[in-house]
């Protein structure tokens, strides 16, 4: 990273702290709070991820209809390896940033599409188990021609 372009900026951010604006200090204890529980190592990665990304305010890991922290949580609780996989390489400087957002970025289209496709299938389930057999269907798993007939009441 070129710190070296951040530097005119330093004594005007310290002036404005010391003014006592201190609204958004939160970003700086949850910067703070990654830097001291975040190990990619951990044996729980769900938890360690979970404890790495505590903040007072949640609008860091929450805002609008978007919900990352939550989705990382969903995704490592599916395969908690290929999640930490995933970080490892975005956070692997030696790779070019472009390549690195892009492995992370299709590894969480992967897990939504994984995810989307087992809601589908609980969907699929219930309305079988409640005889709406004609409300469902079963991405890319053909029916038996056995059970095309039928008719569930």
């Amino acid at each position: 990273m070129k710190t070296n372009a951040l530097e005119p900026f330093i004594p005007e951010y310290i002036r404005v702290l010391q003014e006592g604006n201190t609204d958004e200090i939160y970003k700086w204890q949850a910067l703070k709070n990654f830097q001291e529980n975040w190990d990619i190592e951990a044996a729980d990665f769900r938890t360690m991820f979970d404890s790495s990304l505590q903040a007072e305010s949640d609008n860091l890991w929450a805002s609008m209809n978007y919900y990352p922290k939550r989705m990382i949580m969903e995704f490592a609780e599916v395969n908690q390896e290929k999640v930490r996989d995933m970080f490892r390489t975005l956070f692997d400087e030696k790779a070019e940033l472009a390549d690195r957002i892009h492995f992370f970025l299709k590894g969480c289209e992967d897990f939504l599409t994984f995810l989307n496709a087992q809601e589908d299938r609980e969907k699929n389930g219930a309305a079988l188990s409640q005889g709406h057999a004609g409300n469902f269907f079963l991405p890319g798993l053909p029916l038996p021609r056995s059970l095309l007939h039928l008719q569930i009441h």
